[in-house]
């Protein structure tokens, strides 16, 4: 008996020796670090590699020209893949990750999967570095602006109808086939759908707060961030530790969504610094209105209303703004609101179903599904080559910038009664960029687009904060409230190098003891 007494412990500390250690953690941004976009986090838990997003640079940055043709890690390699949301800063090197040999799981929400039935399609069309076998139709000059358009599949049905004689095949990429064309090159939006079923054959959608396992042991947790629909924050627990990834985080002034709910206690996490450590004034959330008188003025005055937004989102919440405002006699019901972009509006068919068959997991706030929907009363999709006014033309952001649209640019604002509203990020140093200064200066300006000087006059351009996507710094302080400051170490990703510095001043000062800014490449431990 006294034997069995001494050996039992002994056992137990044998056995214990045998008991796995829990599994080292490492954490490494490789995008939107000192930027805001191409999000890409590598976490290595034990022998298992994870990607939290997966984005494109939307701005090429001198110092690496080919950062999109770029993987931190051997795709082959890689376990599983979070996607936070749709946007293509977090999603558009999918295409490129699969192409590299990644065969596991794309993880996302429901809603996310429907979004990247249609995101995935334009993230693989815009991709000019992937080298292929092009087919194209010789000795044609194309009337688009864009080009001649150039096929990849050998079972789209454009190549299938050409004749041989015209065939013609180039092997490169998308970019070297641009710069041989007189008029340019792009890639053809159905051998795109094709690459892009492939991808969502991986791509598994789950519901907000459901706790899945992981192969390792461990677990993750998609959770509601509010940004645009579908939209996650991701919580992984691995080793041990309670990991959070933001992702892109909403706020309360969205004409659409709610707000993300205060997050969990966790030992780590990331957040978005978009808007560096600042707070919007109360005038932001006046602007709704503001937004709306704007457009009646210009459509009285008779002249065009541009309004450059984002095919995903910020289309939608456009064209419910003025549907609820023509609901409210503030806007007529028959002027023509044109959206000529063919995402835009695929984007737009989502949502409209969505707010008239809500899902399971409601979309929108309550009173967006009393509206009736979100499409205007005389919604266009083709827009006349001599367009007038008055109507309102809702075209992508680049459009601003795009040098193929530099005329347009410059005859739209050459014209006094055109109103240009802008709603989203510009470029500092582009198009975009310029207007939004002599939007603040309130007194109109010169506008260099291309080779010619454009006067602009006061108030022909107003700019609008109100329909960001981003959380200030005091939506964060609310999103991080439950975290336990003297013990979670917070880590500021996506933001400008000046604003992430900002953001985690702001924090430090608000209490929280380990703060950090994401360097590039510089694994955290855990």
């Amino acid at each position: 008996m006294l034997r069995r007494l001494l050996l039992t412990p002994l056992l137990g500390l044998a056995l214990l020796a045998q008991a796995p250690a829990p599994a080292s953690v490492t954490v490494a941004v490789h995008g939107a670090a000192g930027e805001v976009d191409g999000s890409l986090t590598v976490v290595r838990s034990g022998k298992r590699t994870y990607l939290v997003d997966c984005g494109v640079h939307l701005k090429e940055d001198p110092a690496r020209p080919g950062a999109n043709a770029e993987l931190p890690v051997e795709a082959a390699r890689v376990d599983g893949v979070f996607i936070t949301h749709a946007h293509s800063d977090h999603m558009g090197r999918l295409p490129l990750l699969v192409r590299r040999g990644f065969r596991g799981p794309i993880h996302t929400t429901r809603t996310s999967e429907l979004m990247l039935a249609q995101a995935l399609p334009q993230a693989i069309g815009m991709d000019k570095s992937a080298t292929r076998l092009w087919t194209y139709t010789a000795g044609r000059a194309s009337s688009s602006t864009r080009g001649q358009v150039a096929h990849f599949n050998p079972g789209c049905n454009a190549i299938k109808r050409m004749h041989a004689g015209n065939k013609a095949v180039f092997s490169g990429t998308l970019a070297e086939l641009d710069r041989k064309l007189p008029r340019g090159a792009y890639a053809c939006r159905e051998c795109s759908g094709f690459e892009a079923k492939a991808i969502l054959d991986q791509v598994k959608g789950h519901s907000y707060g459901e706790r899945l396992p992981l192969d390792d042991g461990g677990a993750f947790t998609l959770l509601d961030a509010g940004h645009i629909p579908g939209s996650a924050s991701v919580l992984l627990e691995l080793g041990g530790k309670r990991l959070l990834f933001s992702g892109d985080l909403g706020h309360p002034l969205s004409p659409l969504q709610a707000p993300a709910q205060p997050a969990p206690a966790v030992d780590a996490v990331w957040v978005e610094s978009t808007y560096g450590g600042q707070s919007r004034g109360p005038e932001v959330a006046r602007e709704a209105s503001e937004f709306i008188k704007t457009i009646a003025e210009g459509l009285k005055a008779g002249g065009i209303v541009w309004i450059p937004a984002y095919a995903l989102d910020r289309t939608q919440k456009v064209l419910y703004l003025i549907r609820r405002a023509q609901a409210l006699r503030q806007l007529p019901f028959e002027t023509p609101v044109y959206v000529p972009s063919r995402t835009a509006l695929a984007y737009t068919v989502l949502y409209e179903k969505e707010a008239e068959q809500p899902a399971l997991e409601r979309w929108f706030k309550p009173e967006v599904y009393k509206v009736g929907g979100l499409l205007p009363g005389k919604l266009e999709a083709k827009v006349p080559a001599d367009l007038k006014g008055p109507c309102i033309l809702i075209t992508t952001t680049f459009a601003l910038d795009e040098p193929d649209d530099e005329d347009l640019v410059a005859n739209r604002l050459a014209d006094p009664t055109t109103r240009l509203l802008l709603v989203g990020y510009s470029d500092p140093e582009a198009t975009g960029g310029q207007l939004k200064k002599i939007a603040a200066s309130g007194k109109g300006g010169e506008l260099t687009v291309g080779e010619r000087t454009i006067q602009v006059q006061a108030g022909q351009v107003r700019s609008f904060r109100f329909l960001s996507g981003h959380l200030d710094a005091g939506d964060l302080a609310a999103w991080l409230s439950r975290q336990d400051k003297d013990k979670v170490q917070v880590t500021c990703v996506h933001g400008e190098p000046e604003g992430l510095k900002k953001n985690a001043e702001t924090l430090r000062a608000a209490g929280f003891r380990n703060v950090a800014v994401a360097e590039r490449g510089l694994a955290q431990a855990f």
